[in-house]
């Protein structure tokens, strides 16, 4: 059993997050069957997008969990998903589980990824064994406290609100350091490994940036760009060996994907394609520079770099972020 569930049902006491039932739900012909829609849908349409809970089983005293019952014969998960989807719109994400705690089986409904509000009746529901309409279609219910309301307009107007209010998206954003053997099978025979990024979009949603990345020297390595190591063979006609001990200016250069600047203290490489890419939902962009910054060892120690992130979607500023590029052992 998950120990975070444990910990929430035992310690944390009910609010428009988390809510106790004593008795199991029903569905068929049982009188509270519509019970169901009602409290899944006002966890739901509460303003926050954590993860919300109703613990069957249970009974509260003063909002805390304070004794447990035995549940009989639980429904499975599928049959909760088909009653709720058939009855509320749009698609509500959650699950059911159930689990043994003090010699007792409970359960629990876990609503998550439940952005998408406000839920609402997509259909008249009409209360078991009778013709009357219990909720009429459009109707929608909140949780408030720890209590159950009808929704009103003054909440739809604070969930549109959050809605589509813009957030600041620089969590969205995951950067990994990568050190790696190059394609270019003659810059590995020269010993050069290479220094890039991996981007992962972690959210549902695409975004557009720049980004530079900043590499600091050091006397452990040797930081050199492809195309200079190119000019220096062209240049010397000599091996690796020169290109370590190479002791003149560096030469910059440009091409229509990256620009370079050496600043004597550290490489920053731009990626000018990054202003024009747009990176999709849960999508990863891996070696967003190209393998284009080599790095020539001498010691196994890290190398130590940073980068900054423009984007629209960053409401607070750039994202600046400090890296370590751990050094593998690379046969």
């Amino acid at each position: 059993m998950n120990q975070e569930v444990i910990n929430i049902l035992l310690y944390n006491s009910e609010s428009p997050t988390l809510d106790f039932k004593k008795e199991d739900y029903r569905l068929g012909k049982h009188l509270k069957k519509n019970d169901i829609l009602k409290d899944l849908m006002a966890l739901a349409n509460h303003p926050s997008n954590e993860d919300k809970y109703i613990f069957v089983g249970v009974k509260e005293s003063n909002g805390m969990a304070s004794e447990f019952f035995n549940i009989n014969d639980p429904l499975d998960d599928a049959n909760y998903q088909e009653f709720i989807k058939e009855n509320i719109e749009p698609e509500l994400q959650f699950e059911y589980r159930n689990f043994e705690y003090n010699g007792k089986l409970i359960g629990y409904l876990k609503i998550f990824d439940n952005s998408a509000r406000p839920y609402l009746f997509k259909k008249d529901v009409k209360k078991p064994g009778t013709n009357e309409i219990e909720y009429r279609r459009g109707d929608g219910f909140i949780r408030v406290g720890s209590s159950t309301n009808k929704i009103t307009r003054k909440d739809l107007e604070i969930i549109y609100d959050n809605r589509f209010k813009s957030k600041d998206r620089k969590n969205d954003l995951k950067i990994t350091p990568i050190v790696g053997i190059p394609d270019d099978s003659e810059l590995y025979e020269l010993g050069f490994r290479y220094l890039d990024i991996e981007i992962l979009n972690t959210s549902n949603k695409s975004i557009e940036f720049e980004i530079d990345l900043e590499v600091f020297r050091s006397n452990d390595h040797v930081l050199i760009t492809e195309k200079e190591v190119r000019q220096i063979q062209r240049e010397n006609h000599q091996n690796s060996h020169s290109i370590f001990g190479t002791s003149g200016p560096i030469i910059s250069f440009s091409d229509p994907f990256f620009s370079s600047k050496d600043t004597g203290a550290s490489i920053i490489l731009s990626d000018m394609r990054a202003s024009q890419y747009r990176l999709a939902q849960k999508g990863s962009l891996k070696d967003v520079f190209n393998q284009n910054l080599l790095l020539g060892v001498k010691r196994m120690n890290p190398v130590q770099g940073k980068i900054t992130i423009r984007s629209d979607d960053f409401t607070t500023g750039l994202l600046e972020l400090d890296l370590t590029f751990e050094i593998p052992n690379i046969a």
